[in-house]
């Protein structure tokens, strides 16, 4: 096999805006600090349906199939490695695909989205393979998407390639700050992802666990919606609404949290959680996508059924009841996230380029 830097001169990756927010955007940007080369070219520039995102992003696209030829005969690029969602991604990504193929790329589709199984029933299988049947490799985050890919789609040539996270060195071991428990959600607020579930759950069981509980709750979406509900249920105390957290603000609300909670309906392999467990945190999640291949249910936290809001409320009170077990998941979380560290996740990357290149 080439050695790191010769194997990657070879590929160039696709995918969205780096300076962007969102678990693809992260694992791409761990990608550009860790490899010994990384050449990347961006399918979009941004998220949202407004006249000049949706302009801004035709232009970007264009521009990217305009270059991708140069790439190809000047930079000598042989793989195209294209990292895609669902909804408006996918049929972005196909185009690049099918281009990328007629002018002589090998390519790797490499599937990020929690929903694709359902994406795949709405617009047909066969639509959806009529672009995957040209890619040479395709990547997924799990195994149960492995599994949906090899059963249900038909192919033989899947690889599980685990998302990237960075170790922290010091992992924060406080727990219960000033005597609360404190939860932490990161994710888009909407339905989906369960953070209305977590919200209601505290307004019902506010008599128990007022002063007991504080939610942190990060991100983008719904915001005004989730505000009128917290400010209506009166649990401004309980739950604090941070916004888009990212960097310094990031890292001190995982290191001050005890419990990572995401009640999610649908997920690919989060990597909100796998920073939590680098941070050796406890986590509270839900029985979807990749996420019982890194939460083990009372190991390094508590798996739920999605919608299941007696579970949710039993799994916060268990970890009030006995707030060892916030310690005890904690560590385990440190030892069940060492396969996504960077150097892992390179050992099960290269080798498929090079099997690609012979």
């Amino acid at each position: 096999m080439l050695n790191e830097q010769k194997l990657l001169s070879k590929v160039l990756f696709i995918g969205p805006n780096l300076k962007r927010i969102g678990g693809m955007m992260s694992v791409l940007n761990i990608y550009k600090k860790h490899f010994a080369e990384f050449h990347y070219m961006r399918s979009n520039y941004i998220t949202g349906s407004n006249i000049f995102g949706r302009i801004a992003n035709v232009f970007v696209l264009f521009w990217l199939l305009v270059k991708l030829p140069f790439h190809r005969i000047f930079k000598h690029s042989s793989i195209l490695h294209v990292h895609h969602a669902a909804a408006k991604s996918f049929p972005r990504k196909a185009i690049i695909i099918r281009w990328g193929k007629l002018l002589g790329y090998k390519v790797i589709a490499h599937c990020h989205a929690g929903h694709f199984k359902a994406y795949c029933e709405i617009k047909g299988h066969e639509k959806i393979k009529r672009t995957l049947d040209l890619c040479d490799h395709i990547v997924v985050l799990s195994q149960m998407w492995k599994d949906f890919f090899e059963t249900e789609l038909g192919y033989t040539n899947v690889s599980i390639v685990n998302n990237p996270v960075e170790r922290v060195e010091k992992p924060s071991r406080g727990i219960m700050l000033r005597g609360r428990l404190n939860l932490l959600f990161f994710g888009m607020i909407i339905d989906a992802k369960g953070i209305f579930d977590i919200i209601d759950v505290i307004s019902e069981h506010k008599a128990e666990l007022a002063g007991k509980v504080r939610l942190h709750i990060g991100g983008d979406g719904e915001v005004d919606r989730m505000k009128e509900i917290i400010t209506a249920s009166d649990i401004d105390e309980e739950v604090r609404y941070v916004g888009c957290a990212t960097g310094r603000k990031k890292d001190q609300l995982l290191r001050d949290c005890d419990v990572y909670i995401l009640p999610s309906y649908f997920e690919g392999m989060p990597i909100s959680i796998l920073e939590a467990m680098a941070h050796g945190k406890a986590i509270i999640s839900t029985t979807v996508g990749g996420i019982p291949e890194i939460v083990a249910d009372g190991v390094n936290g508590s798996l739920i059924e999605p919608g299941d809001k007696e579970g949710l409320y039993n799994a916060i009170r268990a970890l009030l009841d006995e707030p060892k077990l916030i310690t005890k998941f904690g560590n385990q979380s440190l030892e069940k996230v060492i396969p996504y560290y960077p150097k892992s996740v390179k050992k099960q990357l290269l080798p498929i380029y090079s099997r690609l290149l012979k």
